[in-house]
């Protein structure tokens, strides 16, 4: 049996409802990209002001935007964050979890695929959202202060990386 929610609720409410809902995504997608150049891996400081492990290090990344592929996705974050175009060396491999903290995604099931990317350059130009920038060996980035996703995505790749370091 259906029952319309205008039997329950006014017209106004309804409306607030659905654009509620439309607003908020069902899942967060996030990309991050692991990059090399001459052996070693980018590794970029979250900001002092970032509410989330602030000036912890981490790989590049971030959000998919609507309608953008991963790649897309991770070629942008990419440029954003440290003004390097890279070249994609292997397939992806994801991980997800619960969103917690207090913000907007709170609760949202979390989606984040990692990786593998080869660049000629070292030189980075850093977005104003980071504090700093590295290059280091992999055993070096597991003795950093790296974030708990960027641990278990370098972790999963290691094999993987260890073609090309």
């Amino acid at each position: 049996m259906f029952i319309p929610l205008s039997d329950f609720f006014p017209r106004s409410t309804i409306s607030s409802m659905n654009k509620a809902v439309v607003s908020r995504p069902r899942v967060l997608l996030v990309i991050r990209a692991i990059l090399i150049s001459d052996s070693k891996i980018l590794l970029i400081q979250r900001s002092r002001n970032d509410s989330h492990e602030p000036l912890k290090w981490e790989i590049p990344g971030g959000k998919l935007d609507k309608g953008q592929d991963v790649n897309s996705a991770a070629q942008r974050e990419l440029i954003e964050e440290v003004g390097i175009f890279a070249t994609p060396l292997s397939s992806l491999s994801f991980f997800d979890s619960d969103i917690d903290g207090s913000t907007k995604y709170k609760g949202l099931p979390y989606v984040r695929f990692v990786c593998l990317y080869k660049c000629e350059t070292q030189k980075v130009r850093l977005s104003e959202e980071h504090e700093g920038f590295k290059w280091v060996t992999f055993d070096e980035a597991l003795n950093e202060d790296i974030t708990e996703f960027t641990r278990k995505g370098l972790l999963a790749w290691e094999k993987e990386m260890n073609k090309y370091l």
